[in-house]
Parts: structure tokens; C-alpha cells; sequence
């Protein structure tokens, strides 16, 4: 768990993002980085997550069980992206 915390501390220290996107305490996890806000979260799962789980669990990685959760965990993201997206259309 703690290499997982540290890969998504260290890919949200390390990715540049637009001046508009809500940023994320450099810091998550931490208990001195306090609770987070909701566009925190979307920003974490829709950005942040998915970098760090891929590089840790993606192409590579022995454990067959860990790509499973890995593919259940980016079929829940995108979900969240779809019910977080301003316009949706049939495609």
C-alpha cells in the first residue's frame, strides 16, 4: 500500500498540469494535508490514479491479479469521467 501512496505522490509531484486544473496537495495521504475537496478527487481519480496504477500494475507486472484490478479499476474511472462530463452524446 505504501509503494502504491508513494507512486501517486511522486507522479502528482512530477506531472505539469494546466494553471486551471485543480491541483492536489503534493502531500496526499498525509494526515498534516488534511481532507480533500470533491474536485480534488475527480482530479486524483481522473488524472492521478490512473498514471501511478499503470506504471505500477500495467504491462510488466507478474501478477495476474493485479492487472484485474487494475482493468476493473479504469473501467470505474472512466464511469466517472462519463457521469463527470458536461455533455454526453449516444457515441
Amino acid at each position: 500500500m505504501t509503494q502504491t501512496l508513494g507512486c501517486i505522490r511522486e507522479v502528482i509531484h512530477n506531472t505539469s498540469m494546466p494553471s486551471w486544473f485543480t491541483s492536489v496537495p503534493k502531500t496526499f495521504g498525509d494526515q498534516a494535508a488534511g481532507m480533500i475537496k470533491a474536485d480534488e478527487w475527480q482530479s486524483l481519480i481522473t488524472v492521478y490514479i490512473p498514471i501511478a496504477l499503470i506504471s505500477l500494475w500495467g504491462a510488466g507486472t507478474p501478477q495476474a491479479d493485479l492487472k484485474l484490478i487494475l482493468n476493473n479499476t479504469m473501467d470505474l474511472i472512466s464511469a466517472v469521467y462519463l457521469a463527470c462530463s458536461q455533455a454526453m452524446s449516444s457515441k
